[in-house]
């Protein structure tokens, strides 16, 4: 903040309400719906098929499934992983969101996307 005020001489609620909340908006929306808590390890994670201009701002972290499948894939080896494994996913609409972002906001922006309860707490069937 320092830098920012003194160097930059950008004041605190301009930095904080241009910058800081939506940079962090951008990361939670990436986030949000590519983890979640299931039972089954392969539900876990969902790629978002995505304009090319978000994926690149995620650098292709929006095809979490193949990012999980080869975690140490570089960023731009992405979509070529994600077109072989594509195919095996597909009818399943919980693991792959075709219509971008923008499906996201407009299936969960008045509603939860799921449970705050973990699927291996007790009161669920083992």
């Amino acid at each position: 903040m320092i830098w920012v005020v003194g160097v930059c001489g950008i004041s605190p609620p301009i930095y904080v309400g241009l910058i800081v909340y939506p940079s962090l908006s951008l990361t939670l929306l990436r986030s949000f719906v590519e983890h979640r808590a299931a039972r089954d390890a392969s539900a876990r994670t969902t790629a978002v098929e995505a304009h090319s201009a978000w994926a690149l701002l995620f650098l292709n972290n929006n095809l979490h499934i193949a990012h999980h499948a080869r975690p140490s894939l570089p960023w731009y080896d992405l979509p070529g992983l994600w077109r072989q494994l594509r195919p095996a996913v597909m009818d399943d609409p919980e693991l792959v969101i075709r219509d971008g972002y923008g499906a996201i906001f407009r299936r969960y922006l008045l509603r939860p996307a799921n449970t705050v309860e973990h699927p291996q707490l007790s009161r669920w069937p083992q």
